[in-house]
C-alpha cells in the first residue's frame, strides 16, 4: 500500500513518475512496478494516462482520491493464504469441481492482488477458518519457495519429532488440511507435510534442487490429485476423528468407502476394526504393528 500511496502522492505533485522510478524508489523489478500501475488502474479505479513527452503518469481526473482502505501486513500474508486456498479447492465430484472451478480461479486472483471482494456474493463459495499460525508458516514456506530456499524442518511424525532436509516445492490444500509439497533429503522422494505438525524451521545451507532439475509433474495440482481409497470396517459408525475425511457408506452399515491423502494420518486415526481393502494398506498397517511391537519387546 505505501507503494501505491507514494507513486499517488508523485502523480498530483505533477512530476510524472513511471515503472522505472517506483521499482529504483523501492527496489523492485519494473514487471512488480508495473503490476502495481495495473493494480491502481483495474483495482483502485485510478484515472492513470501515460505522457509520452513527459515519460510519466498523470491523472485525467484531478479529483480522484484512492479508497480509504489500508491493508496491513498481517491480512496481505492472510490473502495471499486465502489465494492459493481457493485456487487448491478440489472437493465433490468432477462434475461439481468443473462447474465451481472457474469462480475458485477468480476469487483466487482476486485475493492474490488484494482486491476488494465484499460484492461477491455466491452460495457455492465456502468458507475457511483461519488459523494465525498456519498463516505464518504458510507465508515463510511461501517465501521460501520463491527464494529457491533449503529448509531444516522440525515436525511431529509418527515417530515423534522428526527433523527433515527439505526442498520445498508448493503449497496446496488437500481433505481440508494445508500442506507442502517438497523433497526431503532423508528420504529421497517426495514428501508431503502438514503444515500444523511443523514445529519449527530454519534455513539451511545451500540452494534447492527443485529449482528447474525435477519433471514439470512433480507437485502437480492444476487438477485434483487422486486420492487413495480404502474400504473400512467400524464397530459402529465413524466417530468425530474422521469427520475431515470423504465417507462413503457401502450396503454394510458399518463398512464406509474412504478418500485419503495423507497414509501416515490416516494410519494413526483411531476406532475402526478391519481394513477391508486395498491389501498395501493392510500390509503397511501390519508392518507398523510388527515394529511397534518389535519396539516394545527390546
Amino acid at each position: 500500500m505505501h507503494r501505491i500511496l507514494w507513486f499517488d502522492q508523485e502523480v498530483r505533485s505533477n512530476h510524472f513518475p513511471n515503472c522505472t522510478q517506483l521499482a529504483h524508489q523501492f527496489e523492485l523489478s519494473t514487471r512488480q512496478a508495473n503490476r502495481d500501475i495495473e493494480h491502481m488502474v483495474n483495482s483502485l479505479g485510478a484515472p492513470l494516462q501515460y505522457d509520452a513527452k513527459k515519460r510519466g503518469y498523470r491523472y485525467t481526473d484531478a479529483t480522484f482520491a484512492l479508497p480509504s482502505t489500508y491493508i496491513t501486513e498481517e491480512l496481505r500474508r492472510t490473502l495471499a493464504f486465502l489465494s492459493h486456498r481457493y485456487q487448491d479447492y478440489n472437493y465433490g465430484g468432477y462434475d461439481e469441481y468443473q462447474a465451481k472451478l472457474p469462480i475458485m480461479l477468480q476469487i483466487s486472483e482476486l485475493f492474490r492482488r488484494l482486491s476488494d471482494v465484499n460484492e461477491l456474493q455466491s452460495q457455492q463459495i465456502p468458507a475457511y477458518e483461519i488459523n494465525v499460525e498456519i498463516i505464518d508458516i504458510a507465508n515463510q514456506l511461501s517465501m521460501a519457495i520463491q527464494n529457491n530456499q533449503v529448509l531444516t524442518i522440525q515436525y511431529d511424525g509418527m515417530e515423534g519429532a522428526e527433523t527433515y532436509t527439505f526442498h520445498p516445492y508448493k503449497l496446496c490444500y488437500k481433505q481440508y488440511v494445508d500442506y507442502v509439497i517438497g523433497w526431503c533429503e532423508q528420504e529421497e522422494e517426495q514428501k508431503m507435510l502438514r503444515l500444523d505438525r511443523i514445529i519449527r524451521m530454519e534455513r539451511a545451507a545451500g540452494i534447492s534442487r527443485l529449482n528447474g532439475e525435477l519433471p514439470s509433474t512433480f507437485g502437480s495440482s492444476n487438477l485434483p490429485i487422486q486420492p487413495f481409497t480404502a474400504i473400512i470396517e467400524f464397530i459402529d459408525k465413524p466417530s468425530e476423528a474422521w469427520r475431515d475425511y470423504n465417507l462413503m457408506k457401502r450396503e454394510d452399515s458399518v463398512v464406509f468407502e474412504i478418500q485419503f491423502f495423507d497414509v501416515s494420518l490416516f494410519m494413526s486415526t483411531r476406532d475402526w476394526a478391519r481394513i477391508v481393502k486395498p491389501k498395501w494398506l493392510k500390509e503397511k498397517v501390519k508392518a507398523r504393528c510388527e515394529q511397534i511391537m518389535g519396539m516394545l519387546s527390546e
